[in-house]
């Protein structure tokens, strides 16, 4: 086969064509991130300062020597509305407080402490003061940016242009309280959401504007599963949340393909989401991310049943086998997932979550490694 580009082969594995091999993609938080610089030589001061989830994003140099296929895009954020006197407190622009937990391995967390909404009426939200979509420093040379990768590079480019309504709803409610809402208290789950999703739907319908011939993936996402199965019931995840991505995908897709008539969605759940995966497809879904291998979410399963509607992101996990595994335990990992998720394309390999700090250089190498020597299908 002729070489081909990053772009053209994740394209290509999207359509479930056989690329010359299986994309990779993966997400790094700070202390790996550095490290792999440190081990190829290459300058930091291009990096970006590491989100809430201690994520940094992926540069050229870096996904060049990992032989990595994408590229993410963010927009930019609002000045701070907030002041924490605390410096590991912040406050976001949803009014969600979040402290940053140190962990022993050196890495961190931004656990949330304080939920604005924990207490609050259908008629408190009227009265909230909410993020503002037509802010113009969210788009801040976002259309620069999103051009000057696609002309100077050959990768794939995700725009990371919303964040989730189903976890932000949690996030400002308190999950417990929003999963009782669900159930018991629902006029007041669908407003939130109704509000939430006509803020999130102009900022990423604006991001497209201004960028959407330039990416090939609009990622979104929302956690609606836990490794011990899903959060909400189908039931429920039909009555109150499957109409709202149902409008977001539709909304957002369309507008897209007026762009990129090769613009694709991918939805991010963690967890055990196996009983909703037929409504995703049933509302346009392209890719689904990051496909946990948690009971349920067997990946042989969801090959027969959706290989042929779906593109799977992930099934490479970080809770074990890349920080605990050897080199031969990842490879040989890399190798059966391939085999059974590249299957007549549909795939893209990744990691499950973002590599944490106690995943040790020489397994994301072996991971990469992997990826070219068994890639080819």
């Amino acid at each position: 086969m002729e070489k081909i580009t990053s772009r053209e082969r994740v394209i290509a594995a999207i359509k479930h064509h056989a690329p010359d091999r299986v994309p990779l993609n993966m997400t790094i938080c700070e202390k790996p991130y550095i490290d792999l610089l440190d081990y190829f030589g290459i300058d930091k001061s291009n990096i970006s300062e590491p989100d809430k989830w201690g994520e940094i994003l992926m540069i050229p140099e870096l996904a060049k020597v990992l032989g990595i296929d994408f590229l993410f895009i963010k927009p930019g954020k609002p000045q701070k509305k907030y002041k924490n006197t605390n410096l590991d407190l912040s406050t976001d622009d949803w009014g969600v407080v979040r402290k940053k937990v140190h962990l022993k391995n050196g890495g961190y967390y931004w656990e949330i402490v304080e939920h604005p909404l924990k207490d609050s009426t259908i008629e408190d939200l009227k009265y909230l003061q909410w993020p503002d979509p037509d802010c113009e420093e969210i788009y801040k040379n976002l259309s620069f940016q999103a051009k000057n990768l696609f002309e100077s590079t050959d990768y794939c480019l995700i725009g990371r242009f919303s964040s989730s309504i189903f976890e932000i709803a949690w996030y400002m409610r308190g999950l417990e309280q929003f999963l009782i809402d669900l159930v018991i208290n629902q006029d007041f789950a669908k407003a939130l959401l109704d509000k939430i999703f006509t803020i999130q739907i102009k900022t990423a319908e604006r991001c497209l504007e201004l960028a959407g011939e330039y990416v090939q993936i609009l990622r979104l996402g929302g956690d609606l599963g836990s490794q011990m199965g899903p959060l909400i019931s189908p039931e429920i995840f039909k009555k109150m949340v499957k109409p709202v991505l149902c409008k977001t995908w539709s909304i957002l897709k369309n507008k897209f393909r007026k762009y990129n008539p090769n613009g694709f969605i991918m939805y991010h759940s963690c967890g055990n989401v196996y009983p909703f995966i037929s409504d995703f497809v049933e509302c346009g879904l392209d890719i689904l991310d990051p496909i946990q291998k948690v009971a349920g979410m067997e990946i042989k399963k969801l090959k027969y049943e959706f290989g042929d509607k779906l593109t799977f992101h992930g099934a490479i996990d970080t809770q074990y086998l890349l920080p605990y595994g050897s080199l031969a335990e990842v490879k040989n990992e890399v190798k059966k997932v391939i085999e059974i998720l590249g299957k007549n394309g549909g795939y893209i390999v990744a990691p499950v979550h973002n590599i944490q700090a106690d995943v040790p250089v020489k397994n994301i190498i072996a991971l990469s490694e992997a990826v070219q020597e068994f890639g080819k299908i």
